[in-house]
């Protein structure tokens, strides 16, 4: 398990499609990443520029590391709720610690699939305003 490139995703795909598919995942507006074992595996251009963080650095650690303590604990929450077979939204607010020491609100979606074999998160994260 370690960082995977995009192009590891791209041949999963069509050379037509994986033209689009990197078009679209490095020119949103939102960050996009995947989580697998709790590490972040990707993220696009727009993660790094919103946490002030290196892909490297992004994957180095476990991805709460990159959560301000409350966000920890509702993810613990999510977890625990999960496990007794909760419904929860896959939609919903996170506080973001940046490399400067600043917390940064937003909204993050998570989609899960299996990539190569392996539960995969696959999340958006949208800046929110103050």
């Amino acid at each position: 398990g370690g960082l995977i490139q995009l192009t590891d995703l791209e041949n999963t795909i069509n050379q037509p499609e994986s033209d689009l598919f990197r078009h679209l995942v490095e020119s949103n507006m939102d960050g996009i990443y995947l989580i697998q074992n709790k590490r972040i595996i990707y993220s696009n251009s727009r993660v790094e520029a919103m946490t002030g963080y290196s892909s490297d650095e992004l994957s180095a650690a476990v991805y709460t590391r990159f959560l301000d303590g409350e966000s920890r604990k509702r993810e613990q929450d999510r977890k625990t709720s999960k496990s007794r077979g909760l419904a929860l939204s896959d939609r919903y607010e996170v506080g973001v610690l940046t490399k400067e020491g600043k917390r940064l609100r937003a909204e993050t979606h998570i989609a899960r699939l299996s990539l190569d074999g392996k539960k995969t998160a696959l999340g958006t994260l949208r800046e929110l305003g103050d």
